[in-house]
């Protein structure tokens, strides 16, 4: 079998990563992206983050498939800045993770949490290892009747991914009592605005749109008017004819480019760790 040393650096290739990281063959290092206020949780403890799927499914099955309910105030779930904040990033990090992973936890912001304070809550999974999910077989149905939950169990099907869990116990700094070394934050890779990479995803969708005979987004007048509940019904009709690599595509390109007319975002200063 292949050691764990060359399976991360197969993981880790398309970022240029590989060999940077010198570890210990017990262990292995997950690349994690994370959507989250700038300068919040970046020691990553008591947050959620994902592979590049898993947090792809994240804003197409809860930023953009909520996005007109939040907006016209017919749902509070999935609403808070976290999700509806215009100046996000995205922050892609390395965690060296020691062990087997546990239970995902949902690590969300506090109903007190403003922009200016955020503050995280763990529930539920394990509170010492990291923990994973897998977003494919975590909603067996939709969560609810309306067609942006059957939007959000459409794409969890398409796109997949994996999610974790970092908990603050687990983190292998972390001397307090009841800690135990599961993960250890190693360096964060590159920030980006998360607007920037959503656009591109965005456009990508359109263009299917666009390009395909008979397809809803060419008929629709300009410029397109992103908050209407026709765009949203035609963005997620497209989406979901797309392929895994079709919409995944474009958010890879947006952490491997920098040039945002070759599909990149700008890097931004990277928080300390």
């Amino acid at each position: 079998t292949m050691e764990p040393r060359l399976v991360c650096c197969a993981a880790l290739l398309f970022l240029g990563l590989c060999g940077s990281e010198k570890v210990e063959l017990d262990v292995k290092v997950v690349p994690v992206v994370g959507l989250r206020p700038n300068g919040v949780a970046t020691d990553l403890r008591d947050v959620d983050t994902g592979d590049l799927p898993g947090d792809l499914f994240f804003f197409l099955g809860d930023r953009k498939a909520y996005q007109f309910p939040c907006e016209n105030n017919l749902t509070t779930e999935f609403c808070d800045c976290e999700i509806t904040c215009d100046s996000n990033i995205y922050l892609m990090s390395l965690i060296e993770v020691h062990g087997d992973m546990g239970e995902y936890a949902r690590c969300n912001p506090t109903a007190a949490s403003t922009v200016d304070e955020y503050n995280y809550v763990c529930i539920s999974g394990s509170h010492r290892a990291m923990g994973v999910a897998d977003v494919a077989t975590r909603y067996s149905e939709p969560p609810c009747s309306e067609v942006w939950c059957s939007w959000k169990y459409n794409m969890s099907k398409i796109v997949g991914g994996q999610w974790f869990s970092t908990p603050a116990l687990g983190d292998c700094t972390n001397t307090a009592p009841g800690s135990a070394c599961s993960w250890r934050l190693l360096r964060h890779v590159k920030a980006i605005r998360a607007d920037c990479a959503q656009r591109h995803i965005t456009r990508a969708v359109e263009r299917v749109g666009e390009e395909r005979r008979g397809g809803c987004f060419a008929a629709m007048p300009r410029p397109l008017n992103r908050s209407s509940w026709d765009y949203m019904e035609c963005f997620f009709e497209t989406a979901q004819t797309m392929s895994r690599s079709q919409l995944l595509e474009p958010f890879e390109v947006s952490f491997q480019e920098h040039d945002p007319e070759k599909g990149g975002c700008e890097p931004l200063l990277l928080p300390p760790i």
